[in-house]
């Protein structure tokens, strides 16, 4: 989990991850796809509420959700995941469900539901 005493180095720790795991950053802001991960802008960017995305959740530097069980990432085919999870941010957690939905016909991009919210909250693929 990351929280605002964790910051920014553990934000980063994670990007490592996701770019491992995904070929590539996965964000809901095109913008931060013009900076190279190893850029120390891109903590700016993150802190300017940049969501990114990895199999196991949404993360920023003050709030983050989690899947359980983790999702695959992939745009093989049209894929509907649904996953019970919670979200938190500095003094509050908050129990929630996902349905993830990526698509072959829209590679790189990734809907995320949630339950309570009228609208997906999608990301993008930086491809490297």
């Amino acid at each position: 989990m990351i929280s605002l005493r964790h910051g920014a180095a553990a934000v980063l720790a994670i990007i490592a991850g996701t770019t491992a795991m995904a070929d590539g950053l996965i964000v809901d802001n095109k913008a931060a796809c013009n900076v190279p991960v190893s850029d120390s802008q891109l903590s700016e960017i993150i802190a300017d509420n940049t969501m990114i995305l990895d199999g196991t959740g949404m993360f920023t530097i003050e709030y983050n959700c989690q899947f359980d069980p983790a999702i695959e990432i992939s745009w093989d085919q049209t894929r509907t995941q649904s996953r019970a999870g919670h979200c938190e941010e500095p003094g509050f957690i908050m129990p929630t469900v996902f349905t993830i939905l990526t698509s072959e016909f829209e590679p790189g991009v990734i809907y995320v539901y949630q339950m309570g919210e009228d609208e997906p909250q999608t990301f993008y693929l930086c491809e490297e």
